[in-house]
Parts: C-alpha cells; structure tokens; sequence
C-alpha cells in the first residue's frame, strides 16, 4: 500500500523509480522465493492510493522492466556493500562544522503587530 499525489499510473511510476520501490519490489519477491525455496516469484503488486481527491486507487502488478530496473539497483548495492567490507572503509558523509546564515536569511523584526 503506497499512498499517491499522482491519478495518474505513470507519474506514479516515475516517482516509484524514484523512490526505489523497483528495489523494494524486487527484493521482497526475492526474499519470498528464497523463503519459500522457489525459482520464480510471485506477483508483486502495489496499491497506490492517490492522497487528494478524487482518492483514486490503482492496483499495479510490479512488471518485468520494473523488477530488472529493482535487480540492477540491488546489484548495486551489493558490489558496494562487498567493496565495502573488503577494503573496511565504509563512506559517508559525516562532518563537523558550524552553521552561519547569510545577512539575507536573517530575521529583521517589523513590530507591525504592535501599531
């Protein structure tokens, strides 16, 4: 169940992509196959629920460049993660530092409540 700003199936899709649930899908089928000792996967289907009226609902079955797309991301993932844990260095992008605002983004007071 995924709520929606989109009617619309295919920017639904395009904002699916790119919020990885290809990823998701592919690896929840793949995850069940395993579990379930299987060769090939069930269907994955989404409910997207449009979160503005008219409240459309889809019913949207993950299909096959969707859950390749899923498959070459966590393909990914996994060569990172093992270069990763082969050399021990582990990225990211941490720092220290402070924070200072520039004259524009200070707060000027008006006091045009107190007139």
């Amino acid at each position: 169940m995924k709520s929606t700003r989109h009617a619309s199936v295919q920017l639904f899709t395009r904002d699916a992509v790119k919020m990885d649930y290809d990823l998701q899908a592919f690896m929840y089928s793949l995850g069940r196959s395993l579990f379930e000792g299987t060769s090939s996967s069930k269907p994955f289907v989404f409910i997207a629920a449009e979160s503005n009226e008219p409240f459309s609902v889809h019913t949207l079955e993950a299909g096959g460049s969707f859950l390749n797309n899923g498959a070459k991301k966590f393909q990914e993932c996994l060569s990172v993660y093992k270069a990763c844990s082969d050399t021990n260095y582990w990225p990211d992008l941490s720092s220290n530092g402070v924070i200072e605002i520039d004259h524009w983004h200070q707060y000027t007071p008006t006091r045009s409540w107190a007139s």
